[in-house]
């Protein structure tokens, strides 16, 4: 059988580097050898040199393991487009706008879906008091969150800020990862994530209720808590479990 010539494409250029490092050696380690020749292939912060390791690797598909700006947001995605090349995960359009945090919640917005209250601040607006000004206009009040507009894996957020003295801090610390930062309405709660892999996503789901056993298990400085997520449809309940592992702190 031939294998499929697999290239896995790591690193880059944007503050999330490091997350992506870890990502993309985690999908090297685990992709089936006996099915696929693997090109692991990392792109340094400066330079161009491995856009000709990947034309000589001739890959089948492209693993773009890649966070945030520069990989994540469209622009990779567009280059494998010009280049004919299949790539995993979502297109051009998808990429850019889910990157965007701003400009997706007004999308949102446009289609119904509740999100919450937010100000866009550009780098030449980054005193607290500006701040507090546009966020008075929106309905905005303490506490609030303040996350670089452009980047993800938490990198310069803020959280349930107070005061105007904590408010300077956490815009200081967002425009040092990009020139756009959004100020949002903090909304206590719980964040969850769940993935809904096939044959388990039916459709069309009438119901999805996730519900979080708040338990936590602390073992050998590990953590892991499960989430159980029922989809009830019209064909009948399927139920998936699974469990989160968190490496040591």
């Amino acid at each position: 059988m031939t294998k499929k010539r697999v290239v896995v494409l790591f690193g880059g250029r944007s503050a999330e580097r490091e997350i992506s490092l870890i990502t993309g050696k985690q999908i090297i380690a685990n992709l089936n050898r006996a099915r696929y020749a693997v090109t692991p292939i990392e792109i340094p912060r400066t330079g161009n040199a491995w856009l000709n390791k990947l034309m000589r690797a001739k890959p089948d598909v492209v693993i773009p393991a890649l966070h945030g700006p520069f990989g994540e947001d469209g622009t990779v995605q567009g280059m494998l487009e010009m280049l004919n090349i299949p790539y995993t995960f979502s297109g051009v359009l998808a990429s850019a706008l889910a990157m965007d945090k701003y400009r997706l919640i007004e999308f949102l917005r446009v289609h119904g879906v509740l999100a919450p209250r937010g100000v866009l601040l550009t780098n030449d607006e980054p005193s607290p008091i500006r701040a507090k000004r546009r966020m008075k206009k929106a309905h905005i009040n303490f506490p609030c969150v303040v996350k670089p507009n452009r980047l993800g894996s938490s990198v310069g957020v803020t959280v349930n800020i107070k005061n105007m003295r904590d408010l300077g801090k956490a815009l200081r610390l967002a425009f040092h990862c990009d020139s756009e930062v959004l100020v949002e309405e903090h909304i206590r709660g719980r964040e969850i994530t769940a993935p809904v892999l096939r044959p388990y996503m039916i459709s069309p789901l009438a119901r999805l209720k996730i519900r979080v056993l708040c338990r936590l298990l602390k073992l050998r400085q590990r953590l892991a808590h499960f989430i159980i997520i029922e989809a009830n449809t019209h064909r009948g309940d399927h139920h998936m479990r699974f469990q989160l592992r968190f490496l040591p702190q």
